[in-house]
Parts: C-alpha cells; sequence; structure tokens
C-alpha cells in the first residue's frame, strides 16, 4: 500500500539550490516550421516546447519538448531514463521501451532511448517518443520528440488507414530518432542573461484561500489543491514535516479529482507544478528531511489509512478548480473550444482519486 508519491518525490529530487548550466541547441526537422512555445523557467531549470506551426500543442502531430533540471545531487543519464520510463508506466495504458543506448557528448555522458505507449492515459492519442538524456554533474538536459499517433492495443502495433499513411508515419519515425541522435547539441553555459519567461497567468496555481499548517482531518472539500499545498508550505516553514507530507496526501486526492474534471489536458500539470512552486526556494536540509518524511508517510500503512478514511468520509471536492484551468494552455492562448469542465460521476471521480492516491479499497469505497 502506500501512498502515491511518484510525483512529489520526483519534485524534491529535482528542486536544487542552483547551478550553472548550458542551453540546449537543436537543429529542428527540415521541411517543417517550427513554432517554440513560451519557455517556462524555475530558477536554472526550464522546459521548452515545440510544435509545427499551425498547430497548437492539443492536437499537433509531433512535439519536441526540451528540459534543463538543476538536480539535488549526480544522477547517472541511465537513472534519469529509468526515472522518466516509470512516469510512462504510469501515464500510458500499456508501454515498451527501446534502449538506452549510450550516446555521450563533450559536455557529459548521455544514453538516447525510445518509448512506445499504447494510450495516453491524458489525452486521447497513443505515442512514440525518441529521448536524448545528457547529464554534467547535478544538470540534466532532456529532449524528447513525440510523436502522436491514433490509441492501440499493443506497443509499436500501430493502426493505419492506407499504406501512404503507414509509410509516411514510419518515415517520421525515423526523422525522429535521427534528430535526437544526431541534431541535438548542448551549448557551454552563457554569460548572457536567459531569455526565459517564467509564465504569469492571473488565477495560474493561484491558492483562493491559503491554508495554514494545519491537521489533515480539518481539511473540508471547499479548500483547492492550491489550498492545501500552501498549507503544507506552511508546515515546512515550521518545521513540521509530518504533517506536511499528510496535507500533499491530500493535495495529491484534490487534484487528480480536478483532472476528471478540467477538459484541457494540457492543464493537468498543475499538480507538479504547485510543488515545484511552493518548495522551489527551500534549502538543501529541508528538501532532504521533506523526502525522508514523505517516504515515512508512504511505508505507514496505518497513518495513510486514517488520512484515507477522512478524505473517504468527505463529499467530493465542490469548488472551482481554477488554479488548476489557468494553468493550461488552452487558457493561456485563449485557444479554448470547448467548455472548461465537464460533468461526471461525482461518487464514482471521488473513488478514482482515492485508488490513485493508494488508499484501500475498503475505505475508498466506504461512503461513495
Amino acid at each position: 500500500m502506500g501512498f502515491h508519491v511518484a510525483a512529489v518525490a520526483a519534485i524534491f529530487a529535482v528542486l536544487s539550490d542552483g547551478a550553472a548550466a548550458g542551453e540546449i541547441t537543436m537543429q529542428m526537422p527540415a521541411g517543417i516550421e517550427w513554432t517554440g512555445l513560451p519557455k517556462e523557467t524555475m530558477g536554472e531549470s526550464y522546459e521548452r516546447q515545440w510544435i509545427p506551426a499551425g498547430s497548437n500543442i492539443l492536437d499537433a502531430e509531433w512535439v519536441i519538448v526540451e528540459q534543463r533540471l538543476s538536480v539535488a545531487k549526480p544522477m547517472t543519464a541511465e537513472a534519469v531514463m529509468a526515472l522518466m520510463r516509470e512516469l510512462s508506466r504510469e501515464g500510458c495504458a500499456a508501454v515498451k521501451f527501446d534502449g538506452p543506448y549510450r550516446i555521450d557528448s563533450a559536455i557529459g555522458q548521455g544514453v538516447r532511448g525510445r518509448t512506445y505507449c499504447t494510450h495516453d492515459l491524458d489525452s486521447p492519442y497513443g505515442t512514440v517518443s525518441d529521448l536524448r538524456i545528457v547529464v554534467d554533474g547535478t544538470v540534466v538536459f532532456i529532449v524528447t520528440s513525440a510523436l502522436r499517433t491514433r490509441p492501440h492495443s499493443v506497443p509499436g502495433g500501430f493502426t493505419f488507414g492506407s499504406g501512404a499513411e503507414s509509410e509516411a508515419f514510419r518515415e517520421r519515425m525515423a526523422r525522429s530518432a535521427d534528430f535526437v541522435a544526431e541534431s541535438v547539441r548542448i551549448a557551454e553555459p552563457s554569460s548572457e542573461p536567459a531569455n526565459g519567461v517564467h509564465i504569469e497567468v492571473p488565477g495560474n496555481l493561484a491558492a483562493t484561500n491559503a491554508l495554514d499548517c494545519v491537521a489533515a482531518e480539518t481539511v473540508s472539500n471547499s479548500f483547492t489543491a492550491a489550498d492545501i499545498t500552501s498549507g503544507a508550505r506552511a508546515c515546512l516553514d515550521m518545521g513540521n514535516y509530518d504533517r506536511m507530507a499528510d496535507l500533499l496526501l491530500v493535495a495529491n486526492a484534490f487534484a487528480y479529482y480536478d483532472t476528471l474534471r478540467v477538459t484541457d489536458t494540457s492543464a493537468h500539470a498543475a499538480l507538479s507544478a504547485l510543488f515545484a512552486e511552493q518548495f522551489a526556494d527551500i534549502s538543501s536540509a529541508q528538501r532532504d528531511r521533506a523526502g525522508t518524511a514523505i517516504d515515512a508517510l508512504a511505508g505507514d500503512d496505518a497513518r495513510v489509512g486514517a488520512l484515507c478514511a477522512n478524505l473517504a468520509d468527505l463529499e467530493p471536492p465542490e469548488y472551482l478548480p481554477t488554479y488548476m484551468l489557468a494553468h493550461g494552455l488552452a487558457h493561456l492562448i485563449g485557444d479554448e473550444k470547448e467548455p472548461p469542465l465537464r460533468e461526471i460521476d461525482r461518487a464514482a471521480g471521488w473513488r478514482e482519486a482515492l485508488t490513485f492516491t493508494k488508499c484501500p479499497e475498503s475505505r475508498s469505497g466506504d461512503r461513495l
């Protein structure tokens, strides 16, 4: 048992006190005009997505993502790849991996590999993703080239409407693999100021009724995941790491429930973004203690069971998840083509949220 800590632990693993780092430079695949979306930065880390001009992130057939992460401790490229694959397993209906293959550079050690995902659980697509990872001490560079496909039942077993469609897709797969292997470079650190933009949109990740360091059992269904995460940060500042971990478990459940309601799948990253924003400036000692507290909670079945019992006794959240809606790209670029919220079976959705949070089944279904 134990609560779902992958996203939380990953955030604490990558937060660091800052480190000098280079920039990723790429020779984009030829024959396509590429548009770079705004770069999102957090300290020395950044992420930027590239899509074919004329498309948007919700329907683009090919998406390239460049990331630079400042990590707390040195990691091998293979360890980073293993983490990326674990995240793929959690986000895909079924998945298959090819690699990793060593592909070192002048900057640091590296690997490349490919992931076949039959159906991305947060989108209507399957994907074939080529990854290039380069590690230079405590700086990790990741380039992902993702081709979207129709959902299919067997990883790597595609369905096409014609032979020409099949041939065109396989040609794109070859170009994607060549791109990550041959056309990605890591530049030396620049003395110029970073030109990244940290996106601030009214309501984006904002708490509407920020909590103090309260006991998790006092949280009602009127508080948002952003409110609860603010309370977790207040606990960390007070040195109450156990209560911090309890509140992060509750925030996990609330945010997952909100992903079931919010139609813009790009907004679903709000939970990890919340954690990154709230805990970006903590010290190494605080980060280590927070990670220890999260691990301790995950291994304490009785404590998790008590927290889950309180959650099961709540009615599902009733608030408007503005913090998540404003985080989505559809809101950011003014391309909201569908209602922001979908109607769901609230009781079934809350049961699913508690299951995601790794609550015991006997408790997640008691009242619902």
